[in-house]
């Protein structure tokens, strides 16, 4: 395929302990402020881990540098290893 097309959503996640939770929902507050890139956050408690994932709708490649990029320099992600993925949606029937 050799089309270049830009994501639709971002989805990043990580594994931190469960009271981080303040200090990511600053993060994404501030990110807002910053940017005008607002993320929702979602958290799964299991096996004696909390998962959180922010996700972004609506957005490109270059925001997703952007958002790492500022992540890099929060408290709330040192020792913290983020996962990213870039996903386009697909429209039913083609």
């Amino acid at each position: 395929m050799s089309e270049k097309r830009t994501p639709d959503s971002l989805f990043i996640w990580y594994c931190v302990e469960p009271d981080s939770e303040a200090g990511i929902k600053q993060w994404l507050s501030d990110l807002f402020k910053e940017t005008g890139i607002r993320g929702a956050l979602f958290a799964r408690h299991a096996k004696g881990k909390t998962t959180f994932m922010e996700t972004y709708e609506n957005i490109g490649y270059g925001a997703l540098e952007t958002i790492e990029a500022l992540a890099a320099g929060q408290a709330c992600f040192e020792s913290v290893q983020r996962q990213c993925e870039a996903f386009e949606r697909i429209q039913p029937g083609g």
